[in-house]
């Protein structure tokens, strides 16, 4: 396929009939990553709610927050692995699809194990302690405005919660920014096979010029495929959460008499964790068959009017 730059329009094709070519393979790929990402947030999930109806209820002492504070802290990081495994095995996703996207994109076949291959390559390792490093400095960087917001408003300091605030909205444009500029990582990876640094100045320089147009462009394309996987994802959830949601409607009248009494509230959330962690792989099957051939269209677009414009300036 001739590498040229797009338009609107162009890309939105592009997205929609490369991942209609890729469909089958990426759902393979996907299906088989995704699937110890959903047992992981499954389990992980029953244990949160679990423990949330025996702190409520204080029917086991053993987990009261006023007992056992080691229990307590067991409880928030074992939720924290749950989002933080989850995460990481998205990762590995999204290199899979990525190659499969990429080639598709230049009309060549790509075979599952080949996507297997990049999913379990070094790349994957580089990605995992990036993605590390950046969620700690993001803790960080949140975490000082937060605190001064905090303390600000606890001690009515009006100063400290203005410079917290006005901080907090500076920390979220440098987020938006930034993601943006690095918005082509896993994509130049893939597709130049470099390491994660080379990958985030080469994405980098790619969206030089470009950052506004790749914002808006990136958000449209983002809001209409989020609702096309709404379409396929609601009427899955709501088949999975049936039978609760006709047990709320059925006992309406014994809710509403029994409102204040945490136990009888909380144990229509019993197994809820399990309902979670299946709609969390379906959703990030679905996710993972589109969302990463948005970055490749937007890749080679990209590396097109580069290409272009350094073509003027020579002809020039």
């Amino acid at each position: 396929m001739q590498n040229k730059p797009l338009n609107l329009g162009d890309i939105l094709e592009k997205v929609f009939i490369v991942s209609g070519k890729s469909l089958s393979r990426n759902i393979i790929v996907s299906s088989i990553i995704m699937l110890p990402t959903g047992i992981i947030l499954a389990f992980g999930m029953n244990y949160f709610f679990n423990r949330i109806i025996e702190f409520s209820t204080g029917m086991n002492p053993h987990y009261g927050f006023g007992y056992d504070a080691y229990e307590v802290a067991k409880f928030i990081l074992i939720y924290l692995a749950t989002i933080l495994g989850a995460g990481l095995l998205q990762l590995a996703g999204y290199l899979g699809t990525t190659h499969v996207f990429q080639r598709q994109y230049n009309n060549i076949k790509a075979t599952v194990n080949e996507a297997f291959a990049v999913m379990f390559s070094s790349r994957l390792v580089e990605l995992i302690l990036f993605a590390i490093i950046i969620s700690a400095a993001a803790i960080i960087l949140f975490g000082v405005p937060i605190a001064s917001l905090a303390f600000g408003s606890a001690s009515e300091i009006f100063f400290l919660s203005f410079i917290g605030g006005v901080l907090l909205i500076a920390v979220i444009l440098f987020v938006i920014f930034i993601s943006i500029k690095w918005i082509l990582l896993i994509p130049t990876m893939v597709i130049e096979d470099c390491g994660v640094f080379e990958a985030l100045k080469r994405s980098s320089s790619l969206v030089k010029y470009y950052w506004w147009r790749t914002f808006g462009i990136y958000l449209l394309i983002s809001f209409i495929v989020q609702i096309a996987l709404s379409i396929i994802t609601t009427p899955f959830s709501i088949i999975v959460f049936l039978d609760f949601i006709i047990s709320v409607i059925s006992s309406a009248d014994s809710m509403s008499n029994n409102f204040n009494d945490p136990y009888f509230v909380l144990s229509y959330f019993s197994g809820f964790g399990y309902k979670i962690g299946l709609i969390s792989w379906v959703a990030y099957v679905a996710q993972l068959c589109i969302l990463p051939c948005i970055q490749v269209v937007m890749y080679f677009d990209l590396k097109a009017r580069k290409s272009s414009s350094a073509e003027e300036v020579e002809v020039l």
